[in-house]
């Protein structure tokens, strides 16, 4: 009872919930980023933890479309470990199995996301009339997918997209006031540079073997 109750007050007690919300968010997200960029199997846990935080706070913030991306990242975080638990059980797979994307197969994805991001935008927009930014909110929730999607198989291009989405998505954060978020989304930007450039050199390394 005693532990209902203090749930129950940390969800009224706005500020303070928040701030508890994202300062956890904060912690297992960096970790799951770090632990990416190592190509460690283990980020995913921390990603599907950071994922679920994440979910709640965007929920209380009214980002609708954010919650919503952070609910499914959560699921695909599951996917995410199930693929990279196949790729190291495959016969003679390396742990730092990293590929590019043909041309065809990555402006497929950016066709698709497109509309789709128009699609979420407007039922954000008329489902949740008091959403905020819901047509930039969608667009990052949209592309935020296909980058994990990228990203669980190991695609060099979801550091591309990383790198927009982290930018775009500081200055959304900084607009409605999520002062920890904001900057965690500049680390995110600057450490999804270094992601690109680790994972391409084992690309080259991999040519040149």
């Amino acid at each position: 009872m005693a532990s209902v109750v203090g749930v129950y007050w940390l969800w009224q007690n706005n500020v303070f919930f928040m701030t508890l919300l994202e300062v956890s968010s904060v912690i297992f997200s960096f970790v799951f980023l770090i632990l990416l960029i190592r190509r460690n199997i283990w980020c995913w846990v921390f990603g599907i933890v950071s994922s679920i935080l994440s979910a709640i706070l965007f929920y209380k913030s009214q980002l609708y479309s954010e919650c919503v991306l952070y609910g499914i990242y959560a699921i695909l975080g599951i996917y995410g470990w199930y693929v990279w638990k196949q790729m190291v059980r495959q016969e003679n797979a390396e742990n730092d199995t990293v590929r590019p994307i043909k041309p065809k197969r990555l402006i497929s994805l950016i066709i698709l996301g497109v509309p789709l991001s128009l699609i979420v935008g407007f039922t954000s927009h008329k489902v949740f009339e008091d959403a905020s930014l819901p047509y930039l909110d969608a667009a990052t929730t949209t592309f935020g997918l296909i980058a994990t999607y990228l990203e669980a198989h190991r695609y060099l291009s979801a550091w591309v997209f990383w790198i927009i989405l982290n930018l775009t998505t500081a200055v959304m954060y900084y607009a409605k006031g999520l002062f920890l978020y904001a900057p965690l989304m500049v680390i995110y930007f600057l450490f999804s540079i270094v992601g690109y450039i680790t994972w391409n050199k084992l690309i080259i390394k991999e040519r040149l073997a």
